[in-house]
C-alpha cells in the first residue's frame, strides 16, 4: 500500500510535465502498464479466493516485479543490441568523407 501512495504522488509531479517531453513517453507508459498490472496482480493475491488464481497471481506478481527495475534500461540494451556487426550493416564510409576535420571542431 505504501508503493501505491509513493506511485501517486510520483504521477501527480512526474506525470503533466514528463507527457509534454516525447522522449520519455514509451517508458512511461511502459513504468506505468507495469504498475497496473503489479496494482492489479497484488489486488488478486489478497483478494482471490481460488487458489489457481492466486498461484498465477503470485508467479506473475513476481516474475514482472523482478523484471520492473530493469524497464528503464531496455531501450538502452535494445539499441546496444543492434550496434553488434551481425545484427545490422555498419554503413560504408569510403576515404575521408566520415572522418572529423580537428581544425573545424567547435570550441565552447
Amino acid at each position: 500500500m505504501l508503493a501505491l501512495l509513493l506511485l501517486g504522488a510520483v504521477l501527480a509531479s512526474h506525470l503533466p510535465t514528463g507527457w509534454k517531453d516525447a522522449r520519455y513517453k514509451r517508458t512511461g507508459i511502459g513504468i506505468l502498464a507495469v504498475a497496473a498490472w503489479l496494482m492489479i496482480s497484488g489486488h488478486l493475491l489478497y483478494y482471490s479466493g481460488d487458489e489457481a488464481v492466486r498461484q498465477a497471481a503470485s508467479y506473475s506478481h513476481l516474475g514482472v516485479g523482478l523484471a520492473y527495475p530493469l524497464l528503464p534500461r531496455l531501450p538502452r540494451l535494445a539499441h546496444s543490441l543492434t550496434m553488434w556487426p551481425g545484427l545490422r550493416p555498419l554503413p560504408v564510409q569510403h576515404g575521408m568523407a566520415g572522418r572529423r576535420n580537428p581544425a573545424t571542431r567547435l570550441r565552447l
